[in-house]
């Protein structure tokens, strides 16, 4: 039902729009339907991406100003061609990441990535990574970086975050982006099995750590992965600081599994019917 009303939103609703269509999407997009979504995408965000443009406009409302790069982060997933060409020529052009507008630089390499999925991007993107000046770059390309399809680049990137040009702190959030990139989410759920040692000596007492769980099965929903989450914190399911959440994420994962099971083929009814309002 929310579907059907998106196109009639006003301005100060579209981070909330945003934010719930981006959680549909992780339980209802598959393959098969991912057109259908980025369809939706392109028709909530053609307007506005049309109106507000790319650059600052003389006594623009700050409402705007904030609505931007939201817009056109809706139109770059709705795979707009003017928007795409358009952080392909910036990202092209750019001889560092200096040159790429702070404003759109998330967007512009985040795009390129999804859109190209090629070791070439992604190399690129790795070095400019390294000799980022600020913390606020380093933030933007991970993002990027954790934005591809190709599992072999999600692989080396799961191997860079111990490396030494990952900050300690920053390790939770490489792994949150990966586990929200569909592409990402299953060979990122066997590494953290894997290393989860490692991730527990680094980052036991941060507070990120305590949500891991749950942030880890807000990401499934199926049966089967419902299955492999219970088995593997089996033995961590008396542990004070994850307790908690890991009872948080089983539940989680239970209405997700239900919800996906009941409403599929009304979310797939309610994305026609947004794709063909005038």
């Amino acid at each position: 039902f929310m579907l059907t009303l998106l196109p009639y939103f006003t301005q100060p609703m579209w981070e909330i729009v945003a934010q719930e269509l981006g959680h549909i999407r992780t339980i209802f997009e598959t393959d098969k339907n991912q057109e259908l979504f980025q369809q939706v995408y392109l028709k909530l965000s053609i307007h506005e991406t049309k109106r507000l443009g790319w650059s600052e406009k003389p006594n623009e409302l700050h409402a705007d100003k904030l609505l931007r790069p939201l817009v056109l982060a809706l139109s770059s997933y709705g795979r707009d061609k003017k928007t795409v060409n358009r952080c392909e020529r910036v990202f092209d052009a750019a001889t560092n990441i200096d040159l790429i507008p702070s404003t759109t630089r998330g967007l512009i390499l985040a795009t390129v990535a999804r859109t190209r999925d090629d070791k070439n991007t992604y190399d690129t993107l790795l070095s400019w990574h390294n000799i980022a000046p600020t913390d606020e770059v380093k933030h933007d390309v991970a993002l990027a970086l954790t934005s591809f399809k190709s599992e072999s680049l999600n692989l080396k990137t799961l191997k860079f975050i111990k490396s030494k040009y990952v900050k300690q702190q920053d390790v939770i959030f490489w792994i949150l982006y990966l586990l929200s990139n569909k592409s990402a989410k299953s060979v990122t759920w066997k590494w953290i099995q894997s290393e989860w040692q490692w991730i527990k000596e680094l980052l036991g007492a941060e507070v990120y750590f305590s949500s891991l769980p749950y942030f880890i099965a807000r990401n499934f929903h199926t049966l089967e992965f419902l299955d492999e989450y219970l088995a593997f914190f089996e033995t961590h399911k008396h542990d004070p600081v994850l307790r908690r959440s890991i009872a948080q994420g089983k539940e989680t994962l239970l209405w997700q599994i239900d919800w996906s099971e009941r409403d599929n083929d009304q979310i797939e009814a309610a994305l026609h019917l947004v794709i063909n309002l005038n």
